[in-house]
C-alpha cells in the first residue's frame, strides 16, 4: 500500500463502501484534498455510489464543493436547518 499513489489509495476506499453497499454513506469533506486528481477521483467515485442507489451525504462547510456533485442541499446552522438565502447571508457577513 505504501507504494500506491494516493489517488489508488483512494479509490480502494471508495471501492470498499461499493462492496459493502451501505444504506447510506457519510462522506466529510471529500473534496478538501488540494489535489485535483484527488477531487476528480472522489467526484468519479461518488457518481458510482449514486449508480448504484446508494445514498451519499456530504458533510461540508465549504459550498463550493456543491459544484463538484448533485442531488438535494440542505444548510444548517447551530443544529438547525435554514434556508439557502439565510446561509449566504450568514456566510457573507462574516467577511
Amino acid at each position: 500500500v505504501k507504494e500506491l499513489s494516493p489517488s489508488d489509495i483512494q479509490k480502494i476506499v471508495y471501492c470498499r463502501w461499493l462492496i459493502y453497499s451501505p444504506y447510506l454513506l457519510v462522506c466529510i469533506q471529500p473534496f478538501a484534498e488540494g489535489d485535483i486528481q484527488a477531487r476528480e477521483t472522489a467526484r468519479q467515485m461518488l457518481y458510482i455510489l449514486e449508480n448504484r442507489k446508494i445514498p451519499v451525504l456530504i458533510i461540508t462547510a465549504n459550498t463550493a464543493e456543491f459544484h463538484y456533485c448533485q442531488g438535494r442541499e440542505l444548510y444548517m446552522r447551530h443544529g438547525r436547518i435554514i434556508s439557502k438565502d439565510e446561509a449566504y447571508e450568514f456566510i457573507y457577513s462574516m467577511l
